[in-house]
Order: structure tokens, then C-alpha cells, then sequence
């Protein structure tokens, strides 16, 4: 089905589409306020390891803990909100939040909660912004975390 295609500003209901997953992120103002909201995450996690091949065909290999590893959240950043009463756009909202909260500024981790029992801390590097829709002002954003990955829960 395109939602999208031929029906700028209408809404698409999705009966029994489930329930969403939790994400929440350190010094989000919500979806209302900042008039943008997370519709995507990608994280991945790698061991920092060293292999060695030997002449006599043995293998030999070095594990150094794990590697720090990359997130991303996918953003759509609105034009506005009904009902919103303040001139400023998700993308100024979006981009501010980015600003005020990069490693370089804010200079200590962000947790990142991910469904019921996962926490993440990591640190704000980077940010892509790209125009989806003109006509509607829709904006997507990937904010780029870096994070040590968390430990294992019972």
C-alpha cells in the first residue's frame, strides 16, 4: 500500500498493526514538542579480536574486549503540529537537539533505552539531514551515537 504517493497531509490508520517498540533517549522534549519523532534505530556490536596465520597452517587469535560500536535513530522532523502554537519546525527542533548535546559540546554519554530491559550510553557524534517531501515538509534525520556495548542481563 503508498501511503504517501498522492495524499499529502492525510492520515493512514493501521488496525491491529501491534504494539510499538520503546526507544527513549536522554534529553528528547517528545515527539509533540520537538515535532519530529524516531521511526527507525540501528545498532551493531563487534568483538575487537586479531588473527594470526602461522606457516604451518595453525591459527592462532588475540581477543581485546569488545569493539565500540555504532548507533543510529531515524528521525522524521514535521514542518509542524496541530494545534502548536510556536513558529519553530522539527527541523530546527532536530538540528538544536543535535547542537546542544554532541560529544564535543555536552561532553558526557546519553543513555539510550531500548525495548524493556536495554540500556545504552554512548555519545552523540553525528548527524545526516535530508528532505523527504517538499509539499508536506518532511525531513529525515539519522543521529549517529558511538557506544560501548552494554552487558548482559539476567
Amino acid at each position: 500500500m503508498d501511503f504517501f504517493s498522492n495524499q499529502a497531509g492525510r492520515t493512514v490508520v493501521i488496525p491491529d498493526g501491534g504494539l510499538p517498540l520503546a526507544l527513549s533517549f536522554d534529553r528528547w522534549p517528545g515527539a509533540r514538542t520537538a515535532k519530529a519523532c524516531v521511526n527507525g534505530m540501528t545498532a551493531g556490536a563487534a568483538v575487537n579480536v586479531q588473527f594470526m596465520h602461522t606457516l604451518k597452517n595453525v591459527i592462532h587469535f588475540d581477543v581485546f574486549g569488545d569493539r565500540v560500536s555504532d548507533m543510529q535513530l531515524s528521525l522524521l522532523a514535521f514542518s509542524g503540529m496541530c494545534g502548536s502554537n510556536t513558529n519553530d519546525t522539527g527541523v530546527d527542533n532536530v538540528w538544536n537537539y543535535y547542537l546542544k548535546n554532541k560529544a564535543s559540546v555536552l561532553g558526557s554519554l546519553l543513555s539510550i533505552s531500548v525495548g524493556a530491559r536495554l540500556r545504552f550510553s554512548g555519545l552523540l557524534v553525528g548527524l545526516q539531514m535530508g528532505l523527504n517531501d517538499s509539499v508536506s515538509g518532511i525531513s529525515q534525520f539519522n543521529l549517529q551515537f558511538r557506544y560501548n556495548p552494554p552487558e548482559p542481563f539476567n
